[in-house]
């Protein structure tokens, strides 16, 4: 198997065939952070009906923002994507989280334009971690909904997500999730990973898969009395972030904040043209 510069490859093989996250399982719910991004408070907490997890408002954790609803048309079974915090104002909106230093995390965010402003526009803007950039997210592609993941461990007690404009578009996001894991997965030497696929078994055709640029082939053993049985397969970007982690409780005369925001200007006045 060819395995390409700065690319993990994960599989997942069980003798069962499931679409919950395997990575659900792994931690205790209670630990979960499950915003739902733009919902009020009055209505929080939930429990979603698809994956019995309780979802919370974000209102708690931003102090930016406008909540909004997705057009009845893009309402389905999946709560979390009914409403969704939209930021017009400013050009970085952050959340900032409660975690614990140097454990693992999945980080999770969900978008769903849905046409909520009724403007019928294809979005486009970043989303960081701290001062470091995470991902580009590009809704003008994308019809449905949008997840970007990241397993990340924060340095310090403390972690922004940030929403950066970078053009004409208003940033948005549905629902935010964190769920810790264990140390003796997703194991790297340095750097987050960065989800870029994920398959399930459902989608996999014959012994040979062929995943990205990478050829997987599963072959049984001697001693095996069963076929070889796979039940996912992920592939992951190994990302290093260049900057510190900066803590909000710091202040804006924090010479650390004062850095990167100024970098941060610069690059979004190169964008803007």
């Amino acid at each position: 198997m060819e395995i390409l510069q700065g690319l993990v490859l994960a599989l997942i093989i069980v003798a069962f065939d499931t679409r919950t996250h395997l990575i659900q399982a792994q931690s205790d719910p209670k630990e979960f952070i499950s915003l739902d991004c733009g919902l009020h408070h009055a209505v929080s907490p939930y429990t979603e009906p698809l994956t019995g997890l309780t979802y919370t408002s974000d209102a708690n954790f931003t102090q930016a923002g406008q909540s909004g609803r997705v057009q009845k048309v893009w309402e389905g079974s999946y709560k979390p994507f009914t409403v969704l915090r939209y930021f017009p104002e400013g050009i970085r909106n952050c959340y900032n989280l409660r975690v614990t230093p140097s454990k693992k995390y999945l980080i999770k965010a969900l978008f769903l334009y849905g046409n909520y402003d009724g403007l019928n526009d294809g979005l486009i803007f970043d989303l960081y971690l701290g001062p470091n950039i995470w991902t580009t997210v590009d809704l003008k592609t994308s019809i449905s909904s949008k997840t970007e993941e990241i397993i990340h461990t924060p340095k310090s007690s403390s972690l922004q997500i940030c929403l950066v404009k970078t053009g004409k578009s208003t940033p948005i996001i549905s629902a935010l999730e964190l769920r810790p894991l264990r140390d003796d997965t997703y194991i790297t030497t340095n750097g987050s990973l960065k989800l870029l696929k994920r398959y399930y078994a459902s989608d996999f055709l014959g012994p040979s898969i062929r995943f990205l640029q990478c050829t997987v082939e599963l072959v049984m053993t001697q001693s095996s009395t069963l076929p070889p049985m796979i039940n996912a397969m992920e592939a992951y970007r190994i990302i290093e972030f260049p900057d510190e982690e900066t803590n909000p409780e710091d202040g804006e005369s924090s010479g650390s904040t004062l850095k990167w925001a100024s970098r941060l200007k610069i690059a979004v006045e190169a964008a803007q043209g």
